[in-house]
């Protein structure tokens, strides 16, 4: 279903619409799903299913040239780029990642959708492309810029070192030597943002199998929680917020009350689900927003991207989980509240001892 709803989702000039939002990183996440999408295709194809057969995808091919018209123009994107939702490759919407020192970030796909559609249109070009890159004595320097940052990784360097340009002598350092990324690049590791939202997925993940964790009611009762962001490019961990989080019958909630996040609504705590065993680990998901904070220009609650993050620990530590490739959430629970009030609510709450499953699924990154 997300295969299909995404590649509805291509407007007329064939741009992924909640992708090409993204400032500088637009076409990097473009081709994010693009390359998430050609994961799905071969997915398919490995069960011998032609997903072309059961519905047109024409729509990924007019996304795929509408990536490269941008790679090599892009002002092509400039227009979606500068609403500047979510940015990860600087400030400035103009600078596209793959031709600011990130080579080949949105283009990692080439290899892959070349070797699945050798005769369609879209191939021959980026064979040609690939030709001028590597023989060609007329290139202008804008254009071996573009085609450094879209080529690099997937034709080894050798092929077409007569033309690269490198956008720094540090990243000559760190990519001169590298040969070839793998099939689908870093992609491989996690969906973008398109996929996580256009799939039913209660519809699409439930199972009759049960979780390995059996909810338990040794440790029920009212916990407050720090929530924050980590990552190693930051120097400290940056508090999100906090609130309560109520245990009954093994089931974890995060309370109406109390609550507080400087990233986005209040309501994101309202997507909690987690569950606690006789041993005190947890398995648990949130979808929340962590990029901005309240004050900052891009601070937006109506737009403001929300990832699934898988959490996971034990009572007596930190819950962890990745929000994407770079940033990580910690929630820190701290000690249980004796008040009457919490026991109160725990002990008339009538809620039957359950054991978790896929019907309440959590979902991790592709």
């Amino acid at each position: 279903d997300s295969f299909y709803q995404t590649l509805d989702s291509v407007n007329n000039e064939g741009a992924l619409p909640c992708e090409a939002v993204r400032g500088s990183s637009a076409l990097w996440y473009s081709g994010g799903t693009i390359s998430t999408l050609i994961q799905i295709y071969d997915v398919a194809l490995a069960n011998d299913i032609r997903l072309e057969e059961v519905k047109s995808i024409d729509n990924l091919h007019r996304t795929v040239k509408f990536q490269l018209d941008a790679g090599l123009d892009p002002k092509l994107i400039y227009k979606y780029a500068k609403s500047n939702n979510g940015p990860m490759c600087g400030e400035n919407y103009k600078n596209q990642c793959h031709m600011s020192g990130f080579p080949a970030t949105g283009y990692e796909w080439i290899k892959r959708y070349v070797q699945l559609f050798p005769n369609h249109q879209n191939t021959k070009r980026i064979n040609g492309l690939a030709d001028q890159m590597a023989n060609s004595d007329n290139l202008d320097l804008k254009t071996r810029t573009s085609l450094s940052g879209m080529f690099y990784g997937v034709y080894p360097i050798p092929f077409y070192k007569k033309n690269i340009v490198w956008s720094s002598e540090q990243e000559k350092g760190w990519y001169s030597n590298a040969y070839i990324f793998d099939t689908y690049g870093e992609w491989q590791r996690g969906s973008p943002m398109c996929l996580y939202d256009t799939a039913n997925i209660q519809e699409t993940t439930k199972t009759d199998e049960t979780t390995s964790i059996e909810a338990s009611d040794v440790f029920d009762g009212r916990y407050s929680f720090d929530i924050s962001r980590y990552s190693e490019d930051e120097d400290e961990l940056l508090l999100l917020g906090e609130g309560y989080i109520e245990i009954r019958n093994g089931i974890m909630t995060i309370a109406k009350k109390g609550r507080t996040l400087d990233t986005g609504s209040e309501d994101s705590y309202d997507s909690f689900k987690g569950h606690i065993d006789t041993d005190g680990n947890i398995d648990s998901s949130l979808r929340i927003p962590i990029l901005w904070f309240e004050g900052h220009e891009n601070y937006n609650e109506g737009t403001m991207q929300k990832n699934l993050v898988d959490l996971s620990g034990n009572i007596d530590g930190q819950l962890q989980g990745n929000w994407d490739h770079y940033l990580d959430v910690i929630l820190d629970l701290g000690e249980k509240d004796f008040t009457d009030e919490t026991a109160e609510t725990t002990k008339t709450a009538e809620t039957p001892k359950v054991v978790t499953s896929d019907d309440d699924p959590t979902v991790s990154k592709v």
